[in-house]
């Protein structure tokens, strides 16, 4: 359950630990915020995030 957890926290999901310390990496290697930059890495960590479940699903079928 552990190995789980810390899986997951690595995911860039929305709100999650991921998604948190790569908006921080983003804003501190732009040096400013930049919406357009924040919802790609927010939106494709979410595909990302839904393929590797989606393909763990299909391994286990």
């Amino acid at each position: 359950m552990n190995l789980l957890l810390a899986a997951t926290n690595l995911l860039p999901l929305y709100q999650q630990d991921g998604w948190k310390c790569g908006m921080v990496m983003l804003r501190a290697l732009l040096q400013r915020k930049s919406a357009l930059v924040e919802w790609t890495f927010t939106i494709a960590g979410g595909c990302v995030s839904l393929m590797l479940l989606v393909a763990q699903a299909l391994r286990h079928l």
